[in-house]
């Protein structure tokens, strides 16, 4: 079987210059109806030619000072990137480092983590029979002290815009 024709670009630039079907010469016309290949191409060319003609219509290009402009923001973008690179190498390097000396240096800093272990039990020993104590404090603390917190935090975060105010000279 036969898959290429001699005619075929023929019929296919018919299609394109919108000759087809009735402007074309007899002898095309009658060699596409002798051959398979062709009646193909014909039956499917123009539609192929038609999408190819609604897509340029739909097309909608930017100017070319948007297309300079986004180009810009790439090509920058991408200079970061090389150039945050080397940063993150040596960051990493640098954590890989510490986090050597870090479970070299335990061994020797052993004696006072169990010291500071120690601190903290003794100290949860001493606040555990006066948590009542604190308890009792910390509730008398924020049962009085409540009401005005709120108050108190917005002049604490308002008091440098007003003083700003104040203080300019128009």
């Amino acid at each position: 079987m036969n898959t290429e024709c001699l005619r075929e670009q023929d019929v296919m630039d018919a299609v394109a210059s919108g000759r087809w079907p009735v402007r074309i010469e007899p002898e095309l016309r009658d060699h596409v109806n002798a051959c398979a290949i062709c009646q193909d191409v014909a039956v499917v060319s123009p539609v192929i030619s038609a999408e190819r003609d609604e897509g340029w219509e739909n097309v909608s290009v930017p100017p070319s000072s948007i297309v300079w402009w986004r180009a810009q923001i790439r090509a920058r973008e991408e200079a970061a990137r090389a150039a945050a690179r080397p940063i993150a190498v040596t960051q990493a390097v640098a954590v890989a480092c510490l986090v050597a000396a870090a479970v070299a240096l335990i061994p020797l800093a052993w004696p006072s983590i169990a010291f500071g272990a120690g601190a903290v039990t003794d100290a949860i020993e001493w606040i555990t029979p006066r948590a009542t104590a604190v308890s009792n404090a910390f509730a008398l603390v924020t049962g009085t002290g409540l009401p005005i917190l709120p108050f108190a935090a917005a002049s604490l975060l308002l008091a440098p815009i007003l003083l700003y105010y104040a203080l300019t000279e128009e």
